[in-house]
């Protein structure tokens, strides 16, 4: 995913923290597109377009660090 991708390499200073930055990003688009296409219908089905988070509340909190590093990033160019 060309976002993912982008977004890991801006952000990310070590190639870990790059490799997080690109599964949360890409997980947050794929339980995005199974929530509005109606496939997380169940607890089940949401856990599954989730891992290996636990649960939405966990992959909310890694996209606040993401959006925090992305205001950042803008501020300081």
């Amino acid at each position: 995913m060309q976002v993912a991708d982008r977004g890991a390499r801006i952000l990310g200073q070590t190639f870990n923290e790059r490799v997080r930055i690109n599964e949360v990003i890409s997980k947050a688009y794929t339980f995005r597109s199974t929530y509005i296409h109606g496939a997380a219908r169940t607890e089940r089905s949401i856990r599954k377009a989730l891992k290996p988070l636990n649960n939405v509340e966990e992959l909310l909190i890694e996209l606040d660090a993401i959006l925090r590093k992305i205001k950042k990033y803008s501020l300081q160019t």
